[in-house]
């Protein structure tokens, strides 16, 4: 499919007389002479292609498909003649790299959501540390932050890693976490209801910056993969 792109054309008044000019300053109007025929009674005939779009600018869609250009006013509208039958071509199509494509349909929240529930699965940071957080994990930082903030009600003391002693007297000498890269890191209680919440504002971080998102008129495309978003 042959795409010929006849620029971007503006609109201005020019001794009275409304213009569409392209960025090379060539008038639509004495354009297209040269691109159609027409009977002596001024009746359309051809033109040199089978199908003309209009594309707005801002988001290179088509928004017109004409097989007579002179149906076509292009007020800031980029004009493109294709070799084609217009019922190849459709509103809605995008043009992007020379080449007209289906547009993808549109982000929905069910989309957020998806990659929203990915990230909140996807581990965090803590102490310069990422850790595991899918909902296993999740659940077993709550049950030990819970432990941990009995075991200072206990009387748990800062750079004690044996404070599961506390609470069972069988418990583990030293306390760990199994980072995600599977090293082993000796926490305090303290430092494990530090961790805790922060597994807790991971999580919530994730879905406020999903509500962020869905709340965006449209959803913009580039949701999962733009860390803007999400940071």
């Amino acid at each position: 499919m042959q795409i010929v792109n006849f620029g971007h054309f503006t609109t201005a008044i020019k001794n009275s007389v409304l213009c569409h000019t392209n960025d090379d300053g060539h008038d639509w109007y004495e354009l297209r002479k040269g691109l159609t025929t027409w009977s002596p009674t001024g009746e359309f005939l051809t033109a040199i292609y089978g199908a003309w779009a209009m594309v707005d600018p801002a988001t290179m869609r088509v928004t017109n498909v004409e097989f007579d250009p002179s149906r076509l006013v292009p007020d800031n509208k980029i004009v493109l003649g294709i070799d084609a039958d217009t019922s190849d071509i459709h509103v809605g199509m995008l043009f992007a790299k020379g080449k007209l494509i289906d547009a993808p349909p549109p982000v929905t929240a069910i989309d957020v959501d998806r990659e929203r529930d990915r990230r909140i699965d996807a581990g965090f940071v803590f102490e310069g540390v990422r850790y595991q957080s899918d909902e296993g994990s999740r659940e077993n930082i709550a049950g030990a932050k819970s432990a941990a903030t009995d075991a200072i009600a206990l009387g748990a003391k800062a750079g004690d890693f044996g404070w599961q002693r506390l609470l069972d007297a069988n418990g583990a000498q030293a306390f760990v976490w199994i980072a995600a890269d599977n090293s082993l890191h000796p926490m305090d209680a303290q430092t494990m209801v530090q961790f805790g919440y922060a597994a807790l504002n991971h999580k919530q971080s994730m879905i406020f910056k999903a509500r962020a998102l869905k709340a965006m008129d449209p959803i913009p495309t580039d949701y999962a993969t733009n860390e803007t978003y999400w940071s």
